[in-house]
């Protein structure tokens, strides 16, 4: 399976980047072309998509700023997105990786990367501009 990695430099504390990303609330204030809303029913968390509902796991580790997003688009489908937060001396290089699955076309294999770098600008922009994040 291919991989595409992408990394942005955001001038902001790590902690503050892994607080922000590791919440699944804030997934459709970053992730706009992916997340139009998230919502939690019981114990679990789901994202309204494009595609219909998801369900989102993330697990996060703020030691080592390991941030694995699971997607669960159907029961027997489990889609893993590593990200990674790192100290970047006093700000952090924030890592998003997305794999392409064998059912989806190079085409929109590149569409996907195309919207990760836009939503990798928004990420940056809110976080270094906190103005910008609605209460």
């Amino acid at each position: 399976m291919r991989a595409a990695t992408r990394s942005i430099t955001i001038d902001v504390h790590p902690a503050w980047v892994f607080e922000f990303v590791s919440n699944p609330v804030n997934l459709p204030l970053w992730s706009r072309s992916f997340c139009l809303s998230v919502f939690q029913h019981e114990e679990a968390w789901f994202i309204e998509s494009p595609h219909g509902p998801i369900q989102v796991y993330m697990q996060a580790d703020p030691e080592t700023g390991v941030i694995d997003q699971y997607l669960y688009p159907t029961p027997e489908i489990q889609v893993l997105i590593p990200m990674r937060v790192v100290p970047n001396q006093s700000g952090t290089e924030f890592i998003f990786t997305l794999f392409q699955p064998d059912d989806i076309s190079e085409e929109d294999y590149q569409q996907e990367i195309y919207w990760v770098e836009q939503e990798l600008q928004t990420l940056k922009k809110l976080l270094e501009e906190p103005e910008n994040i609605p209460n």
